[in-house]
């Protein structure tokens, strides 16, 4: 749903099954912000270790976390949180400000 709608919006939606693809994509190409989808499950270290991994190897690269649990909302990799349910163009926003604010930052 949100790929669609972003890829409607104009924006080059890039999935990735695993970690490594998404931590080495990011590093080796021209990406301008990162999306993460936390799951609601027990173990949900893997996505916020993503989002830690990116930060770590791209400190200016904007981190949306996609998260139903408020917990995450203070997670130190994410630059902006989107709660879900969320609709897509909230998505979308988060995307542009994150974006934007990086760049201003520069």
């Amino acid at each position: 749903m949100f790929a669609a709608y972003l890829e409607a919006a104009g924006f080059l939606v890039l999935s990735f099954p695993d970690v490594h693809g998404v931590v080495n994509a990011a590093a080796d190409s021209d990406v301008h912000a990162a999306i993460v989808r936390v799951t609601p499950r027990r173990d949900r270290r893997n996505e916020l270790d993503v989002a830690t991994a990116l930060k770590q190897r791209q400190p200016d690269l904007p981190i949306v976390l996609l998260t139903s649990d408020p917990a995450d909302l203070t997670h130190a990799a994410s630059d902006h949180v989107v709660m879900l349910p969320a609709l897509p163009r909230a998505l979308a926003a988060a995307i542009h400000g994150a974006v934007a604010r990086s760049v201003a930052s520069r």
